[in-house]
């Protein structure tokens, strides 16, 4: 394949020309074989499809399907089962979309699903349109699983299936996402109107029209409803006054095609290429498998959807308890810390930090709670420019804390430095500092040495460095 050529069609495609890239990906391909040609048939049936020339994008795409090495098949069969229901041959479209379902790199099953049920609806097919909506609906990966369980419903009713209808409306239900809550509730009225369970078919209308307020029920669920209550009022059988509910299935609106139709050459394309007939998911005989079980056995099917939503959202409380826990213990440790005078950046840090750039004649603000020109001023009369400090630990709790600092200066004159900080969030900003001389330093004994504090933060002029005060003496 020429991918040089097939890499110009991309540019046509995505930049909206699609005679043009159509006319690429075909030239791309290498005449006469099939292999490695998967792609450029692929995006030439995309192509097609744009300019809504339907037969020349299902030649296309069946030529992909000739290419072995091709790891796209589930897309490709996908947009054959778009080209068909575009068409209106719902029953090709909709083996297409089993098909595609099929493949390991299909990434989003319940959507071929639900596009084949559609098709099959469209088709009159109820009872395999019921089972494309439960395989939709036995899909984890698909977002709305109650809405496919609701359509099953349908399904269900229509084929004088109340009581599964029943049970699969209730498992919609138990969703946390679930949609159209009062359609639901609507049509498990509905349902339980066909069991002869009054009690309970009123119950969930009175959810509906509570959900609907205004709005009410829709007519034939208005008239279950009133021959519910008679009935219940009446202690009176079930009548048959109950018309059968129309199928609403919740469709997916197709996605619209644009782009201006041009004529093109397509005498290279092969126009009496076919591909195997397409053998679809839903056969016969898992159709009359389906329809063979009782009630009581799709019941068990449908428990597995039940087990699967609960333990989804005991999965959801836990990760919520453990959230809340951490939150707590996360508040617990910070009022500690608030409690005994931690907090970041921590007092001594805050201290070096306002030395280091002190002496390196750089802005001390930042370290201040005063404005700069009174912090300025209050470390010029108490610190000197020049030094060699020893950083002690803190002292104080919660809103305040004292950081003593000893300076040797340049001249040997010692001084103690004292420096009060106020509370800034979790952290802390210098709001005083006073100092006391303590005369000329002397030579230490050995012992004195050694007792000093274990931190010398020495500041250099223009070119000092930020360094933890807790790495040990700088040089």
């Amino acid at each position: 394949m020429d991918q040089e050529r097939f890499a110009q069609g991309m540019r046509n495609y995505r930049s909206g020309s699609f005679a043009a890239a159509a006319q690429d990906f075909l030239e791309s391909a290498e005449p006469g074989i099939a292999r490695g040609n998967g792609s450029a048939f692929h995006q030439a049936g995309n192509a097609f499809l744009q300019l809504e020339r339907h037969k020349d994008a299902l030649t296309m795409y069946q030529n992909a399907l000739r290419d072995d090495t091709y790891d796209n098949m589930s897309a490709v069969y996908s947009n054959i089962g778009h080209v068909h229901a575009k068409e209106g041959n719902y029953t090709a479209s909709a083996e297409a979309y089993e098909l595609a379902s099929t493949y390991p790199e299909c990434e989003k099953p319940y959507k071929c699903f639900l596009r084949a049920a559609q098709n099959y609806m469209k088709l009159g097919s109820i009872d395999k349109a019921a089972i494309a909506y439960k395989k939709a609906a036995l899909d984890v990966n698909n977002p709305a699983r109650s809405k496919a369980l609701y359509n099953l419903a349908l399904c269900l009713l229509e084929l004088k299936q109340p009581l599964s209808a029943v049970e699969s409306l209730k498992l919609a239900l138990d969703f946390p996402d679930c949609e159209n809550r009062g359609q639901i509730f609507s049509t498990l009225g509905i349902a339980y109107s066909l069991l002869n369970s009054d009690e309970e078919a009123i119950e969930s209308f009175d959810h509906a029209r509570y959900i609907f307020g205004e709005q009410g029920l829709d007519p034939v669920a208005q008239a279950v409803y009133d021959a519910a209550k008679a009935r219940l009022a009446m202690s009176a059988p079930l009548e048959s006054i109950i018309e059968e509910p129309a199928i609403g299935i919740v469709e997916e609106e197709a996605s619209s095609l644009t782009g201006e139709i041009q004529s093109i050459d397509t005498a290279g394309i092969d126009h009496t290429a076919t591909v195997e007939p397409l053998i679809a998911v839903g056969s016969d005989e898992e159709i009359a498998q389906f329809f063979k079980m009782t009630e009581g056995e799709l019941l068990e099917q449908e428990k597995e959807l039940s087990l699967a939503g609960k333990q989804r959202m005991a999965w959801w409380k836990m990760l919520l308890w453990v959230l809340l826990a951490l939150a707590l213990l996360a508040a617990l440790a910070t009022g500690i810390a608030y409690y005994l005078g931690l907090g970041y950046p921590s007092a001594n840090q805050v201290v070096y930090n306002a030395l280091n750039a002190y002496g390196s004649q750089a802005d001390i603000a930042a370290y201040w709670a005063a404005p700069k020109v009174e912090a300025e001023d209050a470390m010029a009369d108490n610190v000197p420019r020049q030094a060699i400090f020893d950083i002690e630990a803190p002292s104080g709790r919660m809103g305040e804390s004292t950081v003593k600092v000893t300076a040797v200066d340049a001249a040997d004159h010692r001084s103690v430095i004292t420096f009060t900080l106020i509370r800034d969030g979790l952290g802390w900003k210098i709001d005083n500092v006073t100092s006391q001389p303590v005369g000329e330093v002397t030579e230490q004994p050995a012992s004195e040495t050694q007792a000093q504090p274990e931190t010398v933060i020495t500041p250099q002029p223009q070119t000092g460095t930020s360094e933890d005060p807790e790495a040990g003496e700088q040089q």
